[in-house]
């Protein structure tokens, strides 16, 4: 949560106010893991962006989706839950494609217990 740390109040200092529609998050679990922050835009950013901070278009096509209920601190679970259901369903997961975490209920504004989150997984 970090980069949402930085990114918000970058997105609130911007002309025309936040842009932002969404919140989530991108992984790949496996031998190299990677994780990456991300918010969805009304439109693309224009101009200079704080260090770290990345806007690029992300892949679409089709995602296999689960929700979670529940504390942010057991989406890591969750995650290993859904990869095991997906080979117990036999999807044909794109392995080169980010999984997405998206936050349904924003961070903070839900006791953490009614928090939910999609967990999307990209699929052929």
């Amino acid at each position: 949560m970090e980069v949402f740390a930085k990114l918000v109040p970058f997105l609130e200092s911007l002309e025309g106010g936040n842009p932002a529609t969404c919140t989530f998050s991108q992984y790949r679990l496996g031998d190299d893991p990677v994780y990456r922050a991300g918010v969805g835009l009304r439109s693309p950013l224009t101009g200079p962006l704080p260090e770290g901070i990345l806007c690029e278009e992300v892949c679409g096509g089709q995602f296999a989706q689960f929700s979670c209920t529940g504390p942010y601190e057991r989406l890591g679970d969750a995650r290993e839950q859904v990869a095991r259901l997906a080979v117990e369903l036999a999807l044909a997961v794109r392995p080169d494609e980010f999984s997405v975490q998206q936050y349904v209920t924003q961070p903070g504004a839900v006791p953490a217990d009614e928090a939910v989150t999609d967990l999307l997984v990209p699929i052929e």
